[in-house]
């Protein structure tokens, strides 16, 4: 794939190239709205489709507003289907359980969904807030083949995780399936 540059919106990491992995630690909501709300401005304004996949850390509601106060027009966004909104149990969590090969057959789909309607690419973001220690080793393995194959598409990712629920062990591993930290 031909490498392009990115605008993040992320002051420290600047543009980076279709297939960037990232995960960010916090220890806040605002936290999250500080990296979020730029990260997918950029995107929107770059004609990316833009995924905000939510936990009860933050509410749907509650990423649309911060979203609706930094983006002008922003409900254009939306109503164009450029801005999705979901929560994490209805995307990793459907039919009762995580599986790797569904959410990842699903983020296929909905790149190829969003290059035929004319977008430049996709940048998704998904809340780990959900994740419990039994469901630990399943998904540490889904983020690594996330790291191995994003490369190939017209994605950026970034994965966010709780500090209050990682401990040492847990950010380790996190860090060693993300291109960044």
């Amino acid at each position: 794939m031909e490498e392009q540059a990115r605008k993040t919106g992320i002051d420290v990491i600047g543009a980076v190239p279709w297939g960037t992995h990232l995960c960010l630690f916090y220890g806040t909501k605002q936290e999250l709205f500080d990296i979020l709300v730029p990260y997918f401005k950029a995107g929107l304004e770059s004609n990316e489709s833009c995924i905000w996949v939510t936990s009860e850390s933050l509410s749907e509601k509650e990423a649309e507003e911060a979203l609706r106060q930094a983006v002008s027009d922003f409900a254009r966004y939306l109503e164009r289907g450029q801005m999705e909104i979901i929560s994490g149990a209805e995307l990793y969590l459907k039919d009762g359980g995580f599986s790797m090969q569904r959410v990842l057959d699903g983020w296929i789909d909905r790149l190829n969904q969003a290059l035929s309607r004319g977008f430049e690419g996709m940048r998704v973001t998904g809340d780990m807030a959900w994740l419990e220690k039994v469901d630990w080793p399943d998904f540490i393995d889904y983020e690594e083949e996330v790291n191995n194959i994003i490369g190939d598409y017209q994605m950026l990712a970034v994965c966010t995780y709780p500090l209050d629920k990682c401990g040492v062990s847990e950010v380790m591993d996190v860090m060693g399936s993300h291109g960044y930290a």
